[in-house]
């Protein structure tokens, strides 16, 4: 799930970015995935450390966060994961 997660959210600023004629060299995502501590054993949160190019003007890194939001895997499992995305420059 975590990587699909990451893949999902890479692709779709990459079609982004190709679309805008934006450089996304540099760009790195880290996923890590912390399981439930009580009750039957399942992921509890997704956390999302996304590196961006420093090269991004304010409003390019703002186009990138409202495109995540059409992430497929995003909307489909928001609802019963915690998921943290950290954005870093």
């Amino acid at each position: 799930m975590a990587t699909g997660l990451g893949t999902c959210l890479l692709t779709v600023m990459g079609i982004k970015a190709k679309k805008e004629r934006w450089s996304l060299d540099g760009l790195k995502l880290e996923v890590n995935k912390k399981m439930s501590k009580l009750g039957p054993r399942k992921i509890d949160t997704l956390v999302v450390n996304i590196f961006t190019p420093s090269n991004l003007t304010a409003d390019q890194l703002n186009g990138l966060k409202e495109e995540i939001k059409d992430c497929p895997v995003l909307r489909n499992i928001q609802s019963s994961t915690n998921i943290n995305l950290l954005w870093k420059q």
